[in-house]
């Protein structure tokens, strides 16, 4: 259902009611389109607060009213914004003119109106006396003892705002002061651009509201003592919270520390069955005001990503092409040869493949990756003869930005990173140097690689699969 804005005017009387009407029926008419609908209500002074209560519960999102019932509203509603009908000096000055014909006018002012005094005529000062003793705190029981003060007059008039008619409680004659048509116009207007600014930041609210709802990764957003603006659905997920908790200290109890601030979960890992947890903290400011975006991710989706990431890569390029099936014999020891490679390719051992160059060695090597259950995994083949040793160890282990002349400023992965949750096939591993023959023995043993130039660790799960044209036993033998 869609809820039309709607602006109130809560008015004095029926006359300023039908000027305001007319207003309106003339300015809307002169615009290309207003959806904004109005009402119009006469006030009645002993339920005004009630009045103001059904039109915010009728879907006003702005009153309009006297100065008078301003100073009443604008105290106790706070729902709504409540715009002022203010009066003039030229305002005040028609009305003035007039009662010219009284000897005595009285006239009664609060904060609401904007009047200069000396711009009156030497004939209207000399009639005229001002009660602006009364403020905009002043009840309308405070003001109507005030006008019960004034003495009443033959020959004694009483101006003041519109609402004074239902205040005083004399004889003397009234004569309110009506705001301007161009006032009425303007703060109509104002309640116009008001709505206008409310939408559009409602829409672009829902709208960041609605992005953050659909991340996959937890959001919180709070202020520097911890107090949530906002948790987006996978936060309580991960979290296992329900509603819109407080502070972070109700949803994380235990793991924050008492009067610890949100900069504390910076890189924090958390263990909360059945999710592992890893907790960035980012700052940023609004009205100078510090505040903080948490960013909550699983773990195990985070290893999923990543093995979806390095599968995509092997796509471009990292991919075994042939099976055993494309081996083609007549040879009795060939097939023994493809029958213990097939075997082989069940298990995640290492596999070393010597033979003469031209033999099939790639062929096998690929076949065995295609048999094995790494087979939707990257393929990642290295011919170690066709590249100088300092460049092998590069290519290999990868590099940190920086690390060395000539290296990328984003730094790169290693091919043995590439090969995660895959095969990497080492040719002619028999020319590899012995400087990167001892680093390769440690990931060989560890299962873990470092880029140059780094201070981490990064594990992997790979099959490494060599081949040699040469006598590796005997390459060993000789301390090559």
């Amino acid at each position: 259902m869609i809820i039309m804005e709607k602006i109130s005017f809560l008015l004095a009387d029926e006359i300023l009611k039908k000027e305001v009407e007319q207003i309106l029926w003339i300015y809307r008419s002169e615009q290309e389109k207003i959806d904004i609908r109005t009402e119009i209500g006469i006030i009645d002074l002993e339920h005004i607060e009630k009045q103001a209560q059904d039109m915010i519960a009728g879907g006003a999102q702005v009153i309009i009213t006297n100065s008078g019932s301003h100073s009443i509203l604008s105290r106790t509603i706070t729902e709504v914004p409540i715009l002022c009908l203010y009066s003039s000096t030229s305002d005040t000055l028609y009305t003035l003119h007039q009662v010219a014909s009284y000897n005595t006018i009285h006239l009664l002012l609060n904060k609401n109106f904007i009047f200069n005094a000396e711009l009156c005529s030497d004939d209207i000062k000399k009639k005229l006396k001002i009660h602006s003793s009364y403020s905009v705190d002043t009840t309308y029981h405070e003001l109507r003892t005030i006008v019960n003060r004034i003495p009443v007059t033959s020959d004694a008039v009483l101006v003041g705002c519109t609402l004074l008619p239902q205040i005083a409680n004399t004889p003397l004659p009234i004569m309110p002061i009506r705001p301007s048509e161009s006032a009425i116009l303007s703060v109509y207007q104002y309640a116009c651009e008001l709505i206008s600014f409310k939408r559009q930041g409602q829409n672009w609210g829902a709208m960041i509201s609605a992005v953050l709802e659909n991340f996959n990764d937890g959001i919180i957003i709070c202020d520097a003592a911890g107090k949530i603006y906002h948790i987006n659905k996978m936060a309580k997920r991960f979290l296992k919270t329900a509603g819109n908790p407080g502070y972070l200290r109700d949803v994380l109890p235990g793991i924050l520390e008492e009067g610890a601030g949100p900069q504390q979960l910076k890189e924090k890992i958390v263990t909360l069955a059945p999710y592992t947890l890893v907790i960035t903290t980012s700052t940023f400011r609004v009205d100078r005001d510090q505040h903080y975006a948490l960013n909550i991710r699983d773990v195990t989706e985070l290893q999923h990503l990543e093995k979806h990431i390095r599968y995509k890569l092997s796509k471009t390029g990292l991919q075994a092409q042939h099976h055993f099936s494309d081996i083609k014999t007549i040879n009795d020891g060939m097939k023994n040869i493809i029958h213990t490679a097939a075997t082989m390719a069940t298990y995640d051992a290492p596999v070393l493949i010597q033979g003469e160059s031209g033999t099939g060695k790639e062929l096998f090597a690929q076949s065995i990756h295609n048999h094995s259950p790494r087979r939707n995994g990257p393929f990642v083949v290295v011919n170690c003869a066709a590249l100088p040793s300092d460049l092998l160890e590069s290519e290999l282990f990868g590099y940190v930005g920086g690390a060395f002349t000539g290296a990328r400023k984003e730094g790169k992965a290693g091919l043995f990173e590439l090969a995660h949750n895959g095969t990497i096939f080492l040719d002619e591993i028999n020319s590899m140097s012995p400087n990167i023959q001892s680093k390769l023995l440690r990931v060989l043993e560890t299962k873990e690689v470092m880029r140059i130039g780094s201070d981490y660790i990064i594990p992997l799960d790979i099959r490494v699969i060599s081949a040699s044209n040469a006598d590796i036993m005997q390459a060993v033998l000789s301390g090559a």
